[in-house]
């Protein structure tokens, strides 16, 4: 009996060491996400900043005169005799991040192997990074610390001297493509891991208490088992020939039974399947689509939480059907299927509705910066080129997007809205993606 209890703790452990890897992936992803974010929207605004040369703003004690900049224009007046400073992207960096400290609570510091601002000094860890980055070994670095006042997530990638960049830098010997330097944020790790500690006690809960059940019906199974034997032995020869050939019969008859329970069973899940999957892709089709969808809300709607519906509509694949046949299309939905997958997250739900048309829920979102990453992801992968063979298929998409509950609280004012977001994209040229 030891041992029953023995197998089923060890298995039980497996289980639940395989569950709590998979949260810590999951929380760690979520982090990355949102560093990743917030980089990127650094980057787009010092990107716009050096397009345009630096952008003036009136003096004052929010953006004094920047000491580390040399332009001959740095400080002008307008003709109404206003003061104004030049904001570089550098500048503008910092200022940006002194709001987001202040607002989100997450610092983003800029800095460089060789700063020209003391303040812009890397830390143990950005040095690390830094150099990491030059040696073209990462293109960026998640990390989960102990700082004095609580964990923190760190999350850093570098900058790559651009082509507006060179008007500053290239003085500095910096070339097209070098690193610059890199920004670090640092985001407060309490929140996503009270949530991982809340997930990690569910599943040891819950395992724990369905392995106690397993072992004991266990238990009392083989114990039964053991008192049937036992009085099996009791029996006279008689007895226990006439009990052979009755279980024989019951064998034969329990027998038949059983195939015939398997092919039922496996009857009705072909049947299912196809009712609720497409027979191509493998992926859920739109009834499914619709269950999971007002799932989706029940859940939102429960839990207080975000998610977001995307419309995805493929471009030219009519194109592709006429120029290299059905077979050729096939295998294209295919491969979209593939690659819609693998860029968001298992716990989302990718469907084709039909066609060349898809739709994806993305499960608790964070805010829309999550949502416009994983669509530049989307748009990014599907123009990729589908190759089979000497086939060479081109397309992109256009995509549709609907928040819950900005957009609606119900399936039907979602689906509208993405679809019509969707449309948008379409008469604005394809290859994009819209957020109603």
């Amino acid at each position: 009996m030891a041992l029953v209890y023995v197998l089923t703790a060890l298995l039980a452990l497996s289980l639940v060491s395989a569950q709590l890897r998979s949260i810590d992936r999951h929380t760690d992803e979520l982090a990355l996400q949102r560093g990743e974010g917030l980089f990127r929207l650094i980057e787009l605004t010092r990107l716009w900043n050096a397009r345009h040369g630096g952008v003036y703003v009136p003096e004052g004690p929010n953006a004094q005169a920047n000491p580390h900049l040399e332009h001959p224009k740095r400080d002008i007046r307008s003709d109404d005799g206003l003061a104004l400073t030049m904001i570089n992207p550098a500048y503008m960096t910092r200022q940006i991040a002194e709001l987001a400290e202040q607002a989100l609570g997450e610092r983003l510091h800029i800095t460089s192997l060789k700063p020209l601002r003391p303040a812009n000094a890397p830390d143990p860890w950005e040095r690390q990074a830094l150099e990491i980055f030059e040696l073209r070994e990462k293109t960026h670095l998640l990390e989960l610390i102990e700082a004095p006042d609580g964990p923190v997530y760190r999350y850093m990638a570098p900058l790559e001297v651009k082509q507006p960049c060179l008007a500053c830098h290239e003085k500095q010997e910096y070339k097209l493509g070098d690193i610059r330097g890199g920004i670090s944020v640092t985001m407060d790790a309490r929140p996503l891991l009270a949530v991982r500690d809340a997930q990690h006690w569910q599943v040891i809960w819950g395992f724990g208490g369905a392995a106690l059940v397993v072992a004991l019906l266990l238990h009392l199974v083989i114990a039964s088992q053991f008192k049937y034997v036992r009085r099996l032995h009791r029996v006279n020869e008689s007895q226990e020939r006439l009990i052979a050939e009755r279980t024989e019969h019951l064998r034969q008859a329990n027998q038949e039974l059983n195939e015939e329970v398997v092919q039922r069973k496996s009857l009705e899940e072909k049947l299912r399947h196809l009712a609720y999957f497409d027979a191509l892709t493998g992926l859920p089709n739109r009834s499914m689509f619709d269950d999971r969808l007002h799932q989706a809300l029940g859940h939102a709607d429960r839990y207080k939480c975000l998610f977001a519906l995307a419309y995805v509509d493929l471009d030219y694949f009519k194109e592709v059907n006429d120029t290299h046949g059905h077979t050729i299309g096939d295998k294209v939905l295919l491969e979209v299927a593939r690659r819609l997958q693998g860029e968001v997250r298992e716990s989302d739900t990718v469907a084709r509705l039909g066609g060349d048309e898809f739709a994806i829920i993305l499960h608790h979102v964070v805010d829309s910066m999550e949502v416009d990453s994983v669509a530049q992801r989307i748009n990014a992968r599907l123009v990729e080129p589908f190759i089979f063979g000497e086939v060479e298929a081109h397309l992109s998409a256009s995509i549709g997007i609907a928040l819950y509950p900005q957009h609606g609280d119900t399936a039907e004012k979602l689906v509208d809205v993405a679809d019509a977001a969707m449309y948008a994209v379409k008469e604005a040229g394809r290859n994009a993606y819209r957020i109603a």
